[in-house]
């Protein structure tokens, strides 16, 4: 969200030069492998721009539409739900609007792929006969540790569906797979996003007599998340700073005022700087101005 918010600043967008904005969205695209493309809409839902396609080529319509019509709707930061785009591969919207003097002048799109999601899942080297699913937040499978390819993009297995529309934002029962298999499953769902995280252990596992191992495995793998969670909300805290440093620079970027760039060891961050002083150096500009960390020296030029 940090990199389309520093995108929308581009000096290219405020003066409508969509050709120049192009090439530097596809910069940026090449900067974030993770990415399928960055489209540019006008608010009537009409793609101008997509990097991942030569500046003029014909463009398809939208593609997930009813969080481009909450972005509109809202003028805030949306997260989409699970789509398929036109090349099959499924992706997740980031929307940002830009506004201009009070306006709704565009919306920029980043489509995100769900290969990071998958690895997470992944990274959790649950047994065989377990299944953890992650759901957006219009009940759609983003991944899932057994099938995914199979199952990505489909709903709740009846049971769970009905478990979690009856349960709130959390809460655990008896539900079957979608293998057929009866599972003990436990979801949460964020407020935040909408999303929901499903767990389901074998009943044959609480059943067994040594279900106390399990039930210590279980709590471990739920205490192991949590801790995750803990230690990336650590982080966010930890980069803070730099991210309203970036704030603040863009705003500076839409003044037409001397970019400062933060000073981080974090990769990310600096990528997001990187898209700044792309967008400030999309246009030509009435002075020439260097900044690092917080010392700034501007030079008057003509051009």
């Amino acid at each position: 969200m940090a990199v389309i918010d520093a995108l929308a600043a581009a000096r290219a967008l405020e003066e409508e030069d969509l050709r120049r904005f192009h090439a530097t969205s596809r910069d940026v695209l090449a900067r974030n492998p993770g990415w399928l493309t960055v489209l540019l809409a006008d608010s009537a839902g009409t793609l101008l721009t997509d990097a991942a396609r030569g500046f003029g080529d014909p463009l398809g319509p939208v593609v997930e539409s009813a969080s481009f019509d909450t972005a509109v709707r809202t003028r805030t930061p949306t997260v989409g739900f699970l789509a398929r785009g036109e090349s099959g591969v499924y992706a997740v919207p980031l929307r940002v609007p830009v506004m201009r003097d009070g306006q709704l002048r565009y919306v920029l799109s980043a489509l995100v792929k769900t290969d990071g999601v998958r690895e997470l899942v992944d990274r959790q080297q649950l047994p065989d006969d377990w299944v953890v699913s992650v759901f957006d937040a219009g009940g759609l499978r983003v991944a899932r540790s057994r099938q995914h390819a199979e199952f990505q993009g489909t709903e709740a297995a009846p049971s769970l569906k009905k478990l979690m529309r009856e349960s709130g934002e959390q809460g655990s029962g008896l539900t079957r797979a979608l293998e057929g298999d009866e599972v003990y499953t436990a979801f949460i769902r964020s407020r935040r996003s909408g999303w929901t995280v499903a767990i389901g252990m074998p009943v044959a596992f609480i059943d067994s007599a040594v279900w106390r191992s399990y039930a210590t495995y279980g709590t471990g793998l739920v205490l192991s998340v949590v801790l995750e969670l803990l230690a990336t909300f650590a982080i966010g805290r930890g980069i803070t700073q730099p991210i309203e440093q970036l704030r603040v620079a863009a705003q500076a970027l839409g003044r037409r005022e001397p970019v400062v760039r933060p000073v981080t060891p974090i990769a990310e961050i600096r990528q997001v700087a990187d898209a700044l002083e792309m967008a400030a150096a999309s246009a030509p500009k009435t002075s020439f101005s260097r900044c690092s960390g917080t010392s700034c020296a501007t030079r008057s030029a003509r051009s």
